[in-house]
Formats: C-alpha cells, structure tokens, sequence
C-alpha cells in the first residue's frame, strides 16, 4: 500500500481532521489522500467543506489547498521512509547519482 505525508505550506505535517485553507480563504477539512503524484503528476485529496445545508467532501487537487503531498518509500525495512520515494530509494549509492 503506497503511502502519503502530507505538509503544508510552512512544511508543517498535516493529518487527517487538519484544517486547510485555499490562497483565498476558503476552509475545509483534510480527510485524506485520494492519490500521489505517481498518477497523473498532480495530486488529489479529500477535502470536507460546508455547504449550504450539510458539509460535504469534494476531491480536490492539493496544490489548490496550499499542500504538497509526498509519496513515502515502500521498500520495506527502511530506516527514513519519510525522506524519500520509493522510486528515489537508495539513489545516492547509484553509480553517476
């Protein structure tokens, strides 16, 4: 299962209950990652915002919310998985890295 961290724009770890905000003021909730970038190069999240008579959750692109979602290293036994990807694992012992 591919992981998520997700920060803000102070680089301040966000966790699912989190209030978010938009370059514009809106608020919301952050509920959880719907995928990385590994996809499409653009990331998606959920977000719950108030409606006019409930709160719903739309899923929305995390750069629009002001985060930046990091796709942790799955390879197993990892002593710092929250510093790189999987696909960046081991890079610096790579011959012309």
């Amino acid at each position: 299962m591919i992981q998520h961290q997700v920060r803000d724009q102070a680089g301040r770890k966000v966790r699912e209950g989190d209030l978010v905000s938009t370059r514009r003021g809106k608020t919301g909730v952050f509920i959880k990652v719907v995928h990385g970038v590994e996809y499409s190069g653009d990331a998606k999240i959920l977000v719950e915002v108030a409606g006019y008579e409930f709160n719903e959750e739309i899923e929305v692109s995390a750069i629009a919310w002001g985060l930046e979602v990091i796709t942790l290293c799955g390879v197993s036994c990892c002593r710092e998985p929250d510093r790189h990807s999987t696909r960046d694992h081991g890079a610096e012992l790579r011959i012309g890295a």
